[in-house]
């Protein structure tokens, strides 16, 4: 499927594109916070827990950071995925036929991005953004709602500060339907479909130190990976 995105820039609408993916940026006055526990969270008991998708929510957060230090790496993962292009339908065998926006340019035109990105440092793992992700993905979920609002009108900045405060900014990305942790961060990083390439952009973005990721069933679209960010925080 597609993703969703949440820009660390300033304030925009929630938009959502055809591709599944949704962008939206937040930025504030600074709070001047304390860096947030970089302890790694288990997540799997509580009213946060991920339950049956825990795996593929800490496995996402290894790929991400794997993308981050190491962008080349991923460039023959890429190159692998074009022989199956047929136009602009992806067909992998043994699995469904993605009909794609942009066909295999979008994947070569990733592929020369990752050829001259530099490595960054991995995010750490925050509780409160996880437990932000997962209060959305629980939302939406069920719902089969795609969109960085919830459906009580809150905003990521919204859910954020319930766990915790946040110093320069904060972003989000969605990806639907992918229930592999590569897969999903393969799709935000290329980003089929998307003006801007928002969602690559909230992956490399050199500013942010810490994440969280929430997973859920998704009613229309299997799951939804909420992945949430943030230059800085503190846990409450």
């Amino acid at each position: 499927m597609g993703a969703c995105i949440s820009k660390q820039k300033a304030i925009k609408p929630n938009q959502v594109t055809d591709t599944g993916k949704d962008t939206e940026t937040q930025n504030e006055q600074p709070n001047y916070a304390k860096h947030a526990s970089s302890e790694q969270h288990d997540y799997k008991t509580g009213p946060h827990a991920l339950g049956p998708h825990h795996a593929l929510a800490i496995e996402a957060a290894k790929v991400q950071n794997q993308l981050r230090k190491d962008p080349k790496s991923f460039i023959p993962k890429l190159e692998a995925k074009l022989p199956h292009f047929k136009g602009k339908n992806y067909a992998p065998p043994g699995k469904i036929t993605l009909i794609t926006k942009e066909g295999p340019a979008a994947i070569k035109e990733a592929i020369e991005f990752l050829k001259k990105q530099q490595p960054l440092p991995e995010l750490q793992l925050s509780e409160g953004l996880q437990k932000a992700a997962q209060d959305h993905a629980n939302d939406i979920g069920p719902k089969g709602l795609c969109s960085h609002s919830g459906s009580d009108g809150s905003s990521t900045a919204n859910r954020v500060k319930k766990y915790g405060k946040w110093d320069g900014g904060i972003g989000e990305n969605i990806e639907y339907g992918n229930d592999v942790a590569e897969e999903v961060i393969l799709s935000l990083l290329v980003d089929d479909g998307v003006e801007g390439r928002g969602h690559r952009k909230i992956l490399f973005n050199p500013h942010s130190k810490y994440t969280g990721i929430g997973v859920q069933d998704h009613k229309k679209y299997k799951l939804c990976c909420i992945i949430d960010y943030a230059y800085d925080f503190t846990e409450a």
